[in-house]
């Protein structure tokens, strides 16, 4: 068993842009859940992938793990057991005022039993996103640093406009980016 995942600070907008190409890459189809509707469908064409404010979890499949039915609600989904790549969506929301960037987290699991591995395509990604982000968070006013967090520009962009970069709209502390080259 091996696993995989990449955790960013990213705009939804670079974040579709990565699922779009996983989807277009390595043939996979979309499931994403949303908060307005219970009529979840299967997106097929990576083009007609949109992530709303409302969307708060994308899995990606194979055309051949496609379930019959599909899953009527997050608990029917049980992604690791079908070997789905589970995608938790981020964006900027307004908390109290504030504006908040919370991250997002691409994860997958390998069972040496399935014929589907998730954690390849994610590393897959992972290896390509290296050339588009950065690694490295900074706990606002702290020494603590998450070298395996990464951020986009679009992220840095929306930090110097004062958006805030938090685990979750509940989490406590803030976070920025941490410059590799200092330490």
């Amino acid at each position: 068993m091996s696993s995989a995942t990449i955790t960013a600070y990213c705009t939804r907008d670079d974040l579709r842009q990565w699922l779009v190409s996983l989807m277009t890459t390595s043939d996979l189809l979309a499931f994403p859940m949303t908060l307005e509707t219970a009529d979840h469908t299967v997106v097929a064409d990576p083009t007609q992938l949109v992530l709303t404010i409302d969307t708060f979890r994308i899995y990606l499949f194979p055309r051949s793990a496609m379930p019959d039915p599909l899953p009527r609600c997050i608990g029917e989904v049980e992604s690791r057991r079908r070997g789905w790549i589970s995608c938790d969506v981020g964006g900027v929301r307004d908390s109290d005022g504030i504006r908040v960037l919370t991250q997002s987290t691409i994860s997958g699991e390998d069972f040496d039993f399935e014929e589907v591995h998730p954690a390849r395509y994610v590393r897959s990604l992972k290896r390509r996103l290296a050339k588009s982000t950065k690694a490295g968070v900074r706990a606002v006013g702290t020494d603590v640093v998450y070298k395996p967090v990464r951020y986009t520009e679009a992220a840095v962009r929306l930090a110097s406009e004062g958006v805030q970069w938090k685990y979750d709209l509940t989490s406590v502390p803030s976070f920025e980016p941490w410059d590799l080259g200092s330490e």
